[in-house]
């Protein structure tokens, strides 16, 4: 028998140098089987097209996010 669990977390980070809070979603899909367990963790940086997010500093939130995620990937 196959189940699975889909978590949503929401995280908000500040940005050290912008300053600017930055919103992330983290999706944690967990798959249980007869092989195993298996785990997958999905990032959404969230913003991006016409919806940039907060700015400041020169910076807007959606470049913010993205890289953040690049880095953890």
């Amino acid at each position: 028998m196959e189940s699975t669990i889909l978590m949503k977390y929401s995280l908000i980070m500040m940005d050290v140098h912008s300053k600017l809070l930055c919103f992330h979603t983290i999706y944690v899909k967990i798959f249980y089987s007869n092989v195993g367990i298996l785990m997958k963790i999905y990032l959404d940086p969230g913003h991006g097209g016409s919806d940039p997010g907060v700015g400041g500093n020169g910076l807007k939130e959606k470049d913010i996010t993205i890289d953040n995620s690049a880095k953890i990937t």
